[in-house]
């Protein structure tokens, strides 16, 4: 699973503790990740005054489930797709920045590309997020 990111605003500095509970096995993250993360976010959502976001990724154990719904983009217009696109899921600027610099850069020229979201039911299974600290918590 490429780029699960995980986007922190509390409402006012503070530290937080992050722990993933994956059906899965991690083999990237940013910043070190023993367990759990252990972070100061300002309420703005930066981290340890460097990072915009907790990233990780990982080899799942069950295979991905995508929602049955979604759209067939043209390579040439994934990038205005996913300007517009994203801005109407949910995401706000940063997201959207950091979404496209991971993805434009990995997807490879083809004539279409497939976009579906991943089940919620599979998310909560399999790729959970515990904050342990009160703030909002957003896995992109």
């Amino acid at each position: 699973v490429g780029k699960p990111a995980i986007y922190l605003y509390p409402e006012k500095d503070m530290n937080v503790n992050v722990r993933l509970d994956l059906n899965g096995r991690i083999t990237i993250v940013e910043p070190e990740y023993d367990g759990e993360w252990n972070v100061f976010v300002q309420s703005n959502g930066l981290i340890d005054n460097r990072y915009t976001h907790l990233y990780y990724e990982y080899i799942p154990f069950k295979e991905l489930e995508a929602s049955s719904n979604g759209w067939i983009v043209e390579y040439k217009n994934l990038e205005s797709w996913f300007n517009k696109n994203l801005l109407e899921i949910g995401l706000n600027e940063q997201e959207i920045y950091d979404f496209k610099d991971y993805w434009m850069e990995k997807l490879i020229p083809a004539n279409y590309y497939e976009i579906r979201l991943i089940e919620a039911s599979y998310l909560k299974e399999n790729m959970k997020v515990i904050a342990l600290q009160c703030c909002y918590c957003i896995l992109r």
